[in-house]
């Protein structure tokens, strides 16, 4: 490491300089927070990433609190049309005083979520974000009996995901030059992986078929887990590393081989993973990290709407509803259905106490012999319901009243998934995260770290080399 004499540390040593960025030397201090040598003096700032836009506006804030507060109706707007346009297949308990009551219902939700305007931006800020988004449909299209435990599960869940300072783990960081190399040897894995699963499945079907087709495809278990690793975490991250150091054929090949994941797996991320990483990459550009994450999910919502809109015009087909039920049903209000319909099966049925969690179920006994999505599909006709965190790790395995302290123990491992990324910039943990949040808000935890690759990107952001980002590469590849 270098120092720089003239620049003495407030310690009153000479400044020790760990990398450059645009020739200003810094160093890390107290694992997040940055020291940078500006114009002879030592200068702090508060993260990485306002070290490398430090000229973000004083309004970014202001913006910041309308793109909530539109996010906030745009949520229970669209509540409103889910439940006229899927009555036929919704099974829950609708407010009891109708859409207009539960405006009052989600205030205290609403209250809490004022976080988001100050909290800094991390992993765990992007995926408590689109939970927060989903608990306001839930207590929208819900009766929610149980909202003020769901309430204080969020809490349990945004504290410490979003404001537990965690050090970064004493793990060496790669070189730039050996990241470079494993960066190539990922798409080369990943093509091996998606080639062996496609002799178990491959076949391109219309995105209204899938589900005549995806209950035929078995893949052996533990192929299945390294498709979950390659398409949730490995691409994604290969995909933002190549992106942000400006390699574009590098970038096509990662979103490439995430598009043939979809004809194996027949699932809807599969299918739009690469609009979804381009839209992400894009948004990141263009904003702020706190106005990407805001708007990655607000503009979806209101294209859903808009379509909506299209759709009631007299005279045309109902060809616009699928956008809506892409973005808005399928993304938010499926999860927050599934709360739901979890909260009122184990209201009469035995908690699991985790005996779902696979490499728990051999030490504990547990009363159901399958998957939960399995049971619950039996039980209410939904389609598989995997559910979020908050469902499984929260309701089936503790029960409403004690959902909180569980679900407290899933933001601390969000936390710690912070520690392992506090030295990124945040646009790049947002794109390269950008599958692992979808994942999660449709798989629980446990099955989100190990299944969806959740954990394999904790350990990529662990050792990617903070250096990689001082002199971005160019070339081909």
């Amino acid at each position: 490491m270098n120092k720089v004499p003239e620049a003495l540390a407030p310690d009153g040593e000479p400044f020790v300089v760990e990398g450059y960025y645009d020739g200003v030397p810094y160093r890390f201090v107290d694992g997040t927070a940055i020291d940078a040598v500006v114009r002879g003096e030592v200068v702090r700032f508060e993260s990485f990433e306002e070290f490398v836009q430090p000229s973000a506006k004083p309004g970014a804030r202001y913006r910041g609190g309308f793109v909530f507060a539109a996010q906030i109706c745009v949520c229970w707007v669209s509540a409103f049309f889910v439940r006229i346009y899927y009555s036929y297949i919704l099974d829950v308990h609708p407010p009891a005083f109708g859409q207009a009551a539960s405006l009052i219902q989600i205030l205290p939700f609403v209250c809490l979520g004022f976080v988001f305007l100050f909290a800094r931006i991390s992993f765990g800020y992007f995926a408590c974000y689109f939970f927060f988004s989903v608990l306001l449909t839930y207590v929208t299209l819900t009766e929610a009996t149980s909202s003020w435990e769901m309430l204080a599960a969020a809490a349990a869940l945004f504290l410490p995901a979003m404001f537990l300072p965690l050090r970064r783990p004493p793990v060496p960081e790669l070189s730039v030059g050996l990241l470079r190399k494993l960066l190539i040897g990922a798409l080369a894995l990943s093509a091996v992986v998606l080639i062996a699963a496609a002799q178990y499945h491959f076949k391109f079907v219309s995105y209204e078929n899938i589900y005549l087709h995806r209950s035929g495809i078995v893949l052996p278990t533990p192929l299945a887990y390294l498709m979950g690793i390659v398409t949730g975490a490995l691409l994604p991250f290969t995909f933002a590393c190549f992106a942000f150091s400006r390699r574009w054929l590098g970038a096509g090949a990662a979103l490439a081989l995430l598009f043939l994941g979809y004809p194996i797996m027949l699932t809807k991320m599969n299918l739009l993973a690469p609009a979804w990483m381009l839209f992400l990459l894009l948004l990141s550009t263009r904003n702020g990290p706190r106005a990407t994450v805001m708007l990655s999910l607000l503009i979806p919502m209101v294209v859903g709407l808009l379509s909506i809109s299209l759709v009631l015009v007299p005279g045309l087909p109902d060809d616009y509803l699928p956008i809506f039920g892409l973005f808005n049903f399928r993304l938010i209000a499926v999860p927050a259905i599934s709360i739901d319909l979890y909260d009122r099966f184990f209201a009469t049925h035995p908690l699991t106490y985790f005996c779902q969690v696979s490499f728990l179920k051999p030490f504990l006994h547990c009363p159901y012999s399958e998957q939960l999505g399995v049971v619950l599909e039996r039980e209410y006709r939904f389609g598989t319901l995997n559910a979020s965190l908050f469902a499984t790790e929260g309701i089936a395995s503790a029960g409403p009243r004690l959902a909180p302290l569980s679900v407290f123990g899933c933001g601390l491992v969000l936390a710690f998934g912070n520690a392992c990324s506090s030295r990124l910039p945040a646009r790049f943990v947002i794109v390269s995260g950008g599958m692992a949040v979808l994942a999660l808000l449709n798989v629980p935890l446990s099955t989100a770290l190990l299944t969806s690759g959740l954990g394999t990107l904790f350990l990529l952001w662990l050792v990617m080399p903070r250096a990689y980002f001082d002199r971005p590469a160019s070339g081909p590849c």
